[in-house]
This record gives C-alpha cells, sequence and structure tokens, in this order.
C-alpha cells in the first residue's frame, strides 16, 4: 500500500499556485510601470483597449491580460523607451 504524503499538495494544486504567484507579480510589474508613467488605471485601459476594472484585476492579480493585451502593454512599454532615449 502506498501512504499519500499529506504536506505534499497534488500537482494540479501546485500549478494553480504557481499561475496565482505568475498573476501577482505580473500585476505588481504592470501596476509600477502605469505609476512610474503617471498613468491611472483608465489612461492605461484605454491605451491597451481594455477598461479599467479589467486594469485592476491585473494588477490585484485576480486576473492576468489576455494575449493581445500583453502585446499592447509591450508596444507602449516599449514606445515609451523609445522615446525617452
Amino acid at each position: 500500500m502506498v501512504e499519500a504524503n499529506i504536506h505534499t499538495p497534488p500537482p494540479a494544486t501546485r500549478a494553480r499556485e504557481n499561475l496565482d504567484v505568475t498573476a501577482a507579480v505580473l500585476g505588481f510589474g504592470i501596476e509600477a510601470e502605469r505609476r512610474a508613467r503617471g498613468l491611472t488605471q483608465q489612461q492605461l485601459a484605454e491605451i491597451v483597449g481594455t477598461t479599467a476594472p479589467v486594469v485592476s484585476r491585473w494588477e490585484t492579480g485576480t486576473t492576468t491580460p489576455h494575449a493581445c493585451h500583453l502585446l499592447r502593454l509591450q508596444h507602449w512599454y516599449v514606445a515609451e523607451l523609445e522615446v525617452a532615449a
């Protein structure tokens, strides 16, 4: 008989925990960049084509941006760097 280790969560739980950490780290980065540029959530939402409540959910790690929004965030970030240079 194989004993279950009650201290190790099942793989699905560990994967979900990893996603939660990733969402939180990504959200922190989005918020930090937005604040560094002096933008409101509404302004960033307009730049990437979404709404302020969605940006709020990204920043809190509740959800992560869809791929199309990630691309727009990337283009916005790179464009801002090019203007600053």
